[in-house]
């Protein structure tokens, strides 16, 4: 609690929690009651990779989880094509039912524990991009993995083996000409469209 008070007075406005399944609830009421106290602005998501029951118990200790179930009916629409619209459709009315509308459900495509999706869809920047327009026109604030924006992928499936090769999905950023600035172009004008509706933000 002393750290986080620290980075708050240093400027931070708010936490992503790794793995917020391990402290108990009571130490997650004493971090909201302290963050709060110190700024009441301040924002914390946890990552919980546990189906929606075990996220909504979080409803009042923080402002929301990283959307995994999402993430997964994503991908499946967009990169493996396992779903068409109607089933993508259906688990949207489901889910956004589910959850109460103040607690918020950060959405993404891809992070550092899994492929990223450009290279899930073999390279096909075209999926990308609907898959993006689709997560930036959804109610949950999207998160942008680095390097997705720009054409980052990977050389190697990452679950390999009994350790896996997670690096893959950790490579450095692609910096200047190597950057895919179609790509980023699209990803800037994403962003204004959501900063420009009221409605896409709220």
């Amino acid at each position: 609690l002393d750290a986080a008070a620290f980075w708050l007075d240093f400027g931070v406005d708010g936490y992503r929690l790794d793995y917020a399944i391990g402290p108990t609830p009571d130490f997650w009421a004493d971090f909201r009651r302290m963050t709060r106290q110190k700024h009441p602005d301040c924002w914390t998501f946890g990552e919980v990779v546990e189906p929606s029951d075990s996220q909504i118990a979080f409803h009042g200790l923080l402002d929301g989880c990283l959307d995994f179930m999402l993430l997964e009916a994503l991908r499946q629409t967009f990169a493996f094509d396992r779903w068409d619209a109607a089933r993508f459709a259906a688990f949207l009315d489901r889910h956004e039912a589910f959850f109460p509308g103040d607690f918020s459900r950060p959405s993404f495509l891809d992070n550092h524990d899994m492929n990223r999706f450009l290279w899930t869809v073999e390279g096909d920047v075209r999926r990308l991009k609907i898959a993006a327009l689709c997560q930036f026109t959804l109610a949950g604030p999207p998160v942008i993995y680095y390097g997705t924006e720009v054409g980052l992928s990977q050389a190697r499936d990452v679950r390999q083996g009994r350790r896996g090769l997670p690096e893959e999905a950790r490579l450095p950023m692609l910096w200047g000409e190597t950057q895919d600035a179609d790509l980023l172009d699209f990803y800037r004008q994403l962003i204004h469209l959501r900063k420009q509706e009221v409605a896409l933000r709220r």
